[in-house]
């Protein structure tokens, strides 16, 4: 069971009382475990991510899939994110770099995912609307 968060996407806030960000081509995922300050924290500095690799998602490249996006409880940084002088964020208390990150509900492209859950973009987008953060959302994902 993961607490949802907050979302952000590629298009306009659908509606949600989540937190959301509309994404541009800056924003980035990173989780880079040579990186530990930065693993799993959502960026929006302008700059290229190209030194980490396969560490780092550019949301705005991965397509329709993130179009809409709730970001899950999954091996967050546990300490306040803040960005340094060069607008990279930043946490103090890093979450653990052997357990992965970037787990998202997100809208499905047709491909198996990461470790993400996806549905219907006409899902996602209800979904979105209905998430109220004040009623504490979760999901419950059963492996089997």
């Amino acid at each position: 069971m993961f607490d949802i968060l907050s979302g952000f996407g590629r298009r306009a806030d659908p509606g949600t009382e989540l937190e959301y960000i509309q994404v541009d081509r800056n924003d980035a995922w990173t989780y880079n475990p040579k990186v530990p300050s930065t693993y799993n924290v959502f960026q929006d500095a302008d700059r290229s991510w190209t030194s980490y690799g396969g560490y780092v998602e550019e949301l705005w490249d991965m397509g329709m899939q993130y179009d809409y996006v709730a970001v899950l409880d999954y091996n967050l940084p546990e300490g306040p994110i803040r960005p340094d002088a060069k607008g990279i964020r930043r946490s103090t208390e890093p979450p653990d770099t052997t357990r992965g990150g970037g787990i998202f509900l997100h809208v499905d492209n047709g491909n198996k995912t990461a470790g993400c859950v996806a549905v219907k973009r006409t899902v996602m987008r209800d979904l979105m609307r209905w998430l109220d953060p004040d009623e504490d959302p979760v999901i419950v994902i059963r492996v089997s």
